[in-house]
């Protein structure tokens, strides 16, 4: 059975493959990384999750997933958002960072939706050349806008 396993990777140089892990009571390599834990997939638990409800709220009668499928007349149109994208806020009045900036994006996104402005940032990124399989974010390129209509 020796070697059936992989050589573990150390969380920061796990893109240098002559960085291995240094053998002590807690492990670390040269530059004072520790270990990746089993299972560990930096950036992809929210994709884990989200693609399953994303599938569930797509198959609503009237939803459309923005910007895959027509959304013009869509009474419900489903978007990728980076609430980071609106900057540092003040979450001290907030369970945690993330409820503000969801809810703060939430909020800025209904207001210029009554006001008119959201469409102009449903036009497709002139940048991709693949609409049908290059996914975009919502307010991206529009951060200015979005900043000046925060709540």
């Amino acid at each position: 059975m020796g070697g059936a396993w992989p050589r573990p990777t150390c969380r920061g140089c796990d893109r240098r493959p002559s960085c291995p892990l240094i053998a002590s009571p807690k492990p670390r390599c040269r530059a004072g990384h520790g270990p990746n834990r089993p299972f560990s997939w930096p950036g992809r638990a929210q994709s884990l999750t989200g693609i399953p409800w994303l599938n569930r709220l797509r198959s609503r009668p009237g939803a459309a997933v923005w910007p895959f499928q027509p959304w013009q007349d869509a009474p419900v149109v489903l978007a990728e958002v980076y609430p980071s994208m609106l900057g540092r806020l003040d979450a001290a009045d907030w369970p945690c960072l993330d409820a503000a900036q969801v809810v703060t994006l939430a909020r800025t996104l209904r207001r210029l939706d009554d006001a008119g402005a959201l469409e102009p940032m449903l036009a497709p990124d002139p940048r991709i050349t693949d609409l049908a399989s290059e996914g975009q974010i919502l307010g991206f390129g529009h951060e200015a806008t979005l900043r000046a209509a925060m709540p």
